[in-house]
Parts: C-alpha cells; sequence; structure tokens
C-alpha cells in the first residue's frame, strides 16, 4: 500500500528527496510495476492494494481509477490476475463489485464521523499478478 505515493511529494514523511522532474507524475508507477515483473520469479505471485474509484490527485499520493488498473496490467502483462474490491462502509470494510467503487472519492480531511478511525480511501482494489 504504497504505490499510491511513487513519484509525488513525501517530504512530510521525512524521507530521501525526489528527483525534482518526476516529483507529482501519475505515471512513475509504472516503472515500479516493471521493476516488480523483472525482480518477481517465474510464476511469482505479485500482490497489490490501492486506493481504488474515482482518479484523484494530491500532493502526497494518487486514487487510481480503472484505467490506471488496466495500465497496471498492461504494462505487468501476467499470466493470471485476479481483481477484489472492498469498500468502507458503516464502519466496516465490505467485498464489492468493482461498479460500487467506481465514483468512490477520499474522505474529506475535514469531514468529521463519529467512530470513524479508518483511513481516508473509501474503497480499495486488491490485485492478484501471476508473472
Amino acid at each position: 500500500s504504497t504505490l499510491e505515493h511513487v513519484g509525488f511529494d513525501n517530504e512530510i514523511y521525512k524521507t530521501l528527496q525526489i528527483n525534482k522532474k518526476t516529483r507529482k507524475n501519475n505515471q512513475v508507477y509504472l516503472n515500479v510495476i516493471k521493476n516488480f515483473k523483472y525482480y518477481l520469479k517465474k510464476n511469482g505471485i505479485l500482490l497489490i492494494t490501492l486506493p481504488f474509484g474515482k482518479y484523484q490527485k494530491f500532493n502526497d499520493l494518487q486514487q487510481f481509477d480503472k484505467k490506471m488498473i488496466n495500465n497496471i496490467i498492461k504494462v505487468f502483462r501476467p499470466s493470471k490476475v485476479e481483481k477484489k474490491f472492498a469498500i468502507y462502509k458503516n464502519l466496516q470494510w465490505q467485498f464489492c463489485e468493482e461498479k460500487d467503487c467506481l465514483n468512490i472519492k477520499f474522505r474529506n480531511k475535514k469531514q468529521k464521523i463519529a467512530n470513524d478511525e479508518a483511513a481516508s480511501a473509501r474503497s480499495l482494489i486488491l490485485l492478484k499478478m501471476r508473472k
């Protein structure tokens, strides 16, 4: 659950500085996918979880949409792919269909919800790809 931060301004995490040319480049994550495939052994499995729904771009991360997920699959070229989706509803995570997530946005940080301690992502994709 870090791919959504790749290529963005992560200075708030006090990590190494990234190249200014790649900062806020929402396509850098595809280079990471290429590297994952390169280092994964034959028939190895890559598991990825990502915030999924309506595309949103912030200073330090982005939420993936259907097109971006399709780009990941296209670049990785898996022999097998499985997708599962989850949505945060009624203060708990529940599996759902892809269509249930397509228009979901990140929770607005100003939006206070009683007893809601979950992350800002309101829906996720769980992606399993075999090399």
